[in-house]
């Protein structure tokens, strides 16, 4: 299983649906240990659905903020991601 998986019904789903993700603690430590990061005070999924028949889409943006290692001094250095993304 994923350290971040939400699993969705799409029986349950509708068209234009936004829904909001946010990892909570122990999903941030295990996503940071997996990525080898120094850690990770949030991690989060902003997406909106799209259905056409059969097949559904997702769009959004992740966003986060991060602790990763200095590659001269191996000390923390703070980092954020902010990323679209599509999924079909």
């Amino acid at each position: 299983m994923s350290d971040f998986g939400h699993r969705l019904a799409i029986a349950n789903l509708r068209d234009g649906q936004r829904i909001e993700l946010r990892a909570n603690e122990a999903e941030c430590a295990a996503i940071a240990d997996r990525l080898r990061l120094a850690g990770i005070e949030r991690f989060e999924a902003h997406v909106a659905i799209g259905l056409e028949g059969n097949r559904v889409t997702a769009t959004g943006r992740l966003r986060a903020a991060l602790r990763q290692h200095c590659v001269a001094s191996g000390e923390p250095v703070q980092a954020s991601v902010d990323e679209a993304f599509e999924r079909l």
